[in-house]
């Protein structure tokens, strides 16, 4: 996987992860920031957008890390179920398919991006979903009576996006370890059929 990509995967996990900081921030400290911050992009356009994509590029790496440490535990338990009785641990059989299968390395790059994405999409999901509402019922000025109907919605969404994203993960994470498994024993028979040199 080239660092180009790790650079946007990260860039987008960062950004995701800025939507909840400026709740929580705007939770604090109220909104009176906010039209400073908007004239300061508007007066430094390029220095601005660089100074938010490195930023945001900063936060996606500690962001990323939290949610691996996080999911961890359940990744560790979906490996162990496909792992079974074989003679090397998957870990030892993704770095026997990265250093003989240059196509195969490629595809279980894609994937891989794919679960970085959808760990850190959980985690920020659910970070916007209580923050948000945190801001809607101690920041915002829409009428009480409209609060109640939002919060649902907030709620269901949130819960129906990290249920997909959990799901999804799930799903790539098993089939992410069946296909280095399958890899690896292809790559070992092939191996031992061939002729000696």
């Amino acid at each position: 996987m080239s660092t180009t990509t790790v650079f946007v995967e990260l860039l987008i996990v960062g950004l995701e992860s800025l939507v909840w900081l400026v709740l929580l921030v705007s939770s604090l400290f109220g909104v009176d920031w906010v039209p400073t911050i908007i004239i300061a992009f508007e007066k430094a356009d390029v220095f601005a957008t660089v100074a938010v994509i490195g930023l945001a590029y900063v936060v996606g790496i500690v962001v990323d890390e939290i949610c691996e440490w996080l999911i961890e535990p359940w990744a560790k338990r979906l490996r162990d179920s496909v792992q079974g009785d074989t003679e090397l641990e998957v870990w030892g059989m993704q770095a026997y398919v990265f250093s003989h299968s240059e196509g195969a390395t490629s595809q279980l790059g894609y994937m891989r991006s794919r679960l970085r994405i959808l760990r850190s999409s959980i985690f920020n999901t659910v970070l916007v979903v209580v923050l948000g509402l945190v801001f809607l019922w101690t920041r915002s000025a829409i009428a009480a009576n409209l609060k109640g109907g939002l919060t649902w919605f907030v709620s269901i969404a949130g819960l129906v996006s990290v249920g997909c994203a959990l799901f999804a993960y799930r799903r790539i994470e098993l089939s992410y370890w069946r296909r280095t498994v399958g890899v690896y024993r292809s790559l070992k028979e092939k191996r031992a059929g061939a002729p000696a040199e």
